[in-house]
């Protein structure tokens, strides 16, 4: 039970701290391409 519990805990803390950082560089890149963006109208959806 424990040995199949530490690696199941690993990935969830690695899978929130991927998302942590992945926030901030989608908004970044966002921004950058806001342009490109407008004129897709299926971003909007």
């Amino acid at each position: 039970f424990q040995s199949d519990l530490i690696p199941f805990l690993s990935w969830n803390l690695f899978l929130g701290r991927l998302e942590r950082e992945a926030v901030p560089l989608f908004k970044i890149l966002r921004q950058k391409y806001k342009s490109s963006i407008d004129r897709e109208s299926l971003f909007d959806e």
